[in-house]
């Protein structure tokens, strides 16, 4: 019979589960093995969190360049033609049209109503003067969202309701930290509309029940890949304004983004 050579008997022999030949291992090679599992999971939840997080520094940045006056960061992270027209008829909606009224694409309330009970068509009066505010609207997107105006309408915005004895919780000079804070309080939703789509909506600092709504979007701009705001909304119902009848002047203003 053939007796084991000493190699063979020197030669480790595997053991049972890979538990168990895990700790017959030495434990520099142990730990070692143990790393080339770990690493590369980290770096996977690392990879995630980063993509997770993404949009959202995009957006708290585009808000501090809104705030500081960068045009320079917010020519190449926003996307102004198509923001242009969501802010259009999103503020006509809201600024223009009375409190309570429900706008043409919203379904009425079916509570004890029929379809014969909807609402008389708007009178003449009523449409010269929607016709009169979405004219004033579209010229104030114009005029104001673009990279160097949006700043300009920030800061107006801010003197405007500090007029009206409105601030907000945290000024716009607090520490950083009390800022983020802040921004993260009024946060409503953050979601992925899909994997290359990130929307975002926000409860407004001064107006009860006045949200921004906003949608990002990955992609390559310039030949660099990263996320831009492509949709601003105003969401919410205005309360009644105490001015007097036929003046859009108050609303305008406070519609504004």
């Amino acid at each position: 019979m053939t007796r084991p050579t000493t190699n063979d008997i020197a030669r480790p022999r595997p053991m049972g589960s890979p538990v168990e030949q895990d700790r017959a291992l030495p434990a520099p090679r142990r730990r070692l093995r143990r790393l080339t599992f770990v690493f590369p999971l980290l770096l996977l939840l690392a990879v995630a969190g980063s993509y997770a997080a993404s949009p959202l520094a995009t957006a708290w940045s585009i808000r501090e360049a809104v705030r500081n006056g960068n045009s320079d960061y917010l020519r190449t992270a926003v996307d102004w033609p198509r923001i242009k027209e969501t802010l259009k008829h999103s503020m006509f909606r809201y600024a223009v049209r009375p409190a309570g009224d429900a706008a043409p694409d919203t379904p009425a309330s079916s509570g004890g109503e029929t379809a014969s009970a909807a609402p008389p068509p708007p009178g003449l009066w009523q449409r010269i003067k929607e016709s009169y505010g979405r004219s004033v609207v579209e010229g104030m997107v114009e005029n104001y969202v673009t990279p160097e105006g949006l700043p300009k309408l920030f800061a107006y915005r801010t003197t405007y309701n500090r007029t009206l004895g409105r601030t907000p919780l945290v000024p716009e000079d607090a520490p950083l930290l009390d800022r983020v804070r802040n921004e993260w309080s009024r946060l409503r939703s953050a979601r992925f509309l899909s994997p290359t789509r990130f929307a975002i909506e926000i409860d407004d600092r001064y107006e009860e029940g006045r949200r921004i709504a906003g949608v990002l979007e990955l992609g390559m701009w310039n030949a660099e890949l990263g996320w831009k705001l492509v949709s601003l909304e105003v969401k919410g119902e205005r309360r009644a304004s105490r001015s007097s009848p036929g003046s859009t002047a108050p609303s305008r203003l406070a519609a504004l983004p």
